[in-house]
């Protein structure tokens, strides 16, 4: 891919890529290699791990119950995400970002 290609065309070809794995036409690494290739990775979702997640709850000094009931989830989710059994969702990855970020006054808005 030569580096003088306009934006657009990134732009159109990273379009492509999520319509092509949304539709499940490509796995996940190969859209990744890609959108790398096009200059696409903020098209990702955000990742947290499970200890960042823990983390962040602490920084809001909340438990792990108060959490699941200010984001509107169950408790025994927040503890998978916390145990690392589950994956956290892209959503409440976002949401916990904006969270460590802004602290809870976000939620009462």
């Amino acid at each position: 891919m030569r580096k003088s290609e306009p934006s657009a065309v990134n732009e159109a070809i990273c379009d492509m890529l999520e319509v092509l794995h949304s539709a499940g036409k490509i796995d996940s690494e190969t859209y990744r290699e890609q959108l790398a290739q096009h200059g696409g990775l903020d098209r990702l979702p955000p990742q947290l791990s499970a200890a960042d997640f823990k983390a962040i709850r602490q920084k809001l000094s909340v438990s792990q119950r108060q959490l699941a009931e200010l984001i509107h989830v169950s408790l025994s989710s927040v503890v998978k995400w916390e145990s690392g059994k589950n994956r956290v969702p892209a959503t409440i990855a976002l949401l916990m970002g904006i969270l460590n970020k802004n602290g809870l006054a976000v939620l009462s808005v």
